[in-house]
């Protein structure tokens, strides 16, 4: 965990295929020539090392609000973060 005793948890998340498809994009976007099943295969391998790091597993805190990005845009993920935090109580101290 990031921030064990933060009022407020968020677990962000998006599927595999939507979190390669997003990679593959900025790959392509910065001169690479790759293909998008490659880019899902590494993906998982790392996700798979990473979810069982000894160091720090990636894992949702139990009180954390799940946030699934799959079928949203940055700014919508940052919308309904936002929401969520605002729900809870917090306000915007933004423009």
């Amino acid at each position: 965990m990031i921030c064990p005793d933060a009022a407020i948890k968020l677990f962000v998340t998006a599927s595999p295929e939507a979190r390669a498809e997003r990679r593959y994009r900025e790959l392509r976007e910065g001169g690479a020539d790759t293909i998008k099943p490659r880019v899902l295969a590494e993906m998982a391998e790392r996700d798979v090392a990473t979810a069982n790091g000894a160091a720090a597993p990636l894992k949702a805190a139990p009180d954390a609000y799940l946030l699934d990005t799959s079928d949203m845009d940055a700014d919508a993920a940052f919308a309904a973060a936002l929401a969520f935090i605002e729900r809870k109580g917090f306000r915007s101290s933004g423009p």
